[in-house]
């Protein structure tokens, strides 16, 4: 898949915990599903130079937002997103759904347990969740919440 805004970019992201679930299908067709639990904090490398994340893998990337282009928390699912990293941290990956990150090549780090590069990452799943944990840290910025 053809990704638009982050074409040729490599983050690595740290992990607390990750697991390699690919199926033997996964592998026969060239895929590899990992599973991890992450601190939030660490989302804040999916933006580009733009300050933007790439969702273009997202077919359902609507999320309602001010003229500013951040997202509102007033109502509906982000503010319940919000209300949980607001009031139950500790809990969020445990209520939350997580975020689905697809890339061209994930390659786990040999000399640090748990962190993974990713190249050209975009969401597949998961835009509200990233919406809301971005504009959280931008009054929190060290949540120890965790996302899937």
């Amino acid at each position: 898949m053809k990704h638009n805004q982050n074409d040729g970019y490599t983050i690595a992201i740290q992990f607390n915990t990750l697991r390699n679930i690919s199926s033997k299908l996964d592998l026969l067709r060239g895929r590899k599903t990992l599973v991890g639990l992450a601190p939030i904090t660490e989302l804040l490398k999916l933006k580009n130079s733009q300050e933007k994340v790439d969702k273009s893998a997202n077919v359902r990337d609507y999320t309602n937002k001010f003229k500013s282009g951040e997202v509102s928390t007033r109502s509906g699912v982000p503010q319940k997103i919000y209300d949980t990293l607001e009031n139950e941290p500790e809990k969020f990956h445990i209520l939350n759904g997580g975020i689905t990150i697809i890339c061209e090549r994930p390659l786990e780090n040999p000399g640090k347990e748990n962190e993974l590069s990713i190249s050209s990452p975009s969401i597949a799943n998961g835009g509200h969740t990233c919406d809301v944990i971005l504009k959280f840290l931008t009054t929190n910025p060290n949540s120890d919440a965790l996302v899937k």
